[in-house]
């Protein structure tokens, strides 16, 4: 998160992702509309320039692609901005600045998991890699921002004419994919699951109130893997 605590409005030139142990090797650059269009406001709307007003904050998201064994133990990220340099009540002239911060410690030994479903055709909707509808979605938890949907993805069945849904949107056997058994992505152990809800209709009408996950019209199981927690939603659909 990058938030400007200065009365002069502060701009994003770029953004460099470095290698922490060994010298500062480059990994990664973001500049221009690629830098843009990692940004992000923390009501998970695409920034609209890369600028940030006093007291204002973005959020930079971004994905790496690195070789196997060469994944570093530790990333530095190195800001170039425009931006106000004395603390200051009022808006001044702003000054090119070149600063390193925001370490993050990286995991090499990750959990692989296999295919939540069976079978051929099945589209990976709203997944990696650039920011959307489940990877950028921020929340507020508990005084934190949270990225519970970072991993998400929606996975929607074609059908042999190439079709993701055929008929009335509002049926669920308009689906492919309705129906269709969800697997194990690894072994593990089932801690709850929820499969109560009324399938009879797709729910495509905006809510007139709040209301929490639970309420919404997904059949979920949630288990544990190798000490990590998996969680597994089939919609309907």
């Amino acid at each position: 998160m990058l938030t400007n605590a200065n009365a002069t409005p502060a701009r994003l030139q770029k953004i460099e992702v470095l290698d922490a142990e060994k010298d500062g090797r480059l990994i990664r650059a973001f500049e221009g509309k690629d830098l843009q269009s990692h940004l992000r406001t923390t009501g998970s709307s695409d920034a609209e320039n890369t600028d940030i007003e006093f007291n204002g904050t973005r959020i930079f998201l971004m994905d790496l692609v690195l070789d196997a064994g060469a994944v570093p133990k530790r990333l530095l990220h190195r800001l170039m901005v425009t931006a106000g340099s004395t603390p200051a009540r009022s808006p001044g002239t702003p000054t090119e600045m070149t600063y390193t911060s925001a370490p993050v410690d990286l995991q090499a030994k990750l959990v692989t998991i296999g295919p939540p479903l069976k079978g051929s055709g099945w589209v990976a909707a709203n997944g990696c890699c650039l920011p959307g509808v489940h990877r950028a979605t921020s929340m507020p938890v508990n005084g934190q921002m949270h990225f519970a949907q970072r991993f998400a993805i929606d996975w929607m069945l074609m059908d042999k004419a190439g079709h993701l849904v055929s008929g009335n949107p509002a049926d669920v056997q308009s689906y492919p994919g309705y129906g269709a058994d969800v697997i194990a992505v690894a072994d593990g152990k089932v801690v709850s699951a929820l499969n109560n809800l009324d399938r009879a209709r797709c729910r495509i009408q905006r809510r007139s109130r709040s209301s929490t996950w639970m309420e919404t019209t997904w059949s979920w199981t949630s288990a544990t893997v190798s000490m990590r927690s998996m969680h597994t939603c089939r919609k309907d659909p």
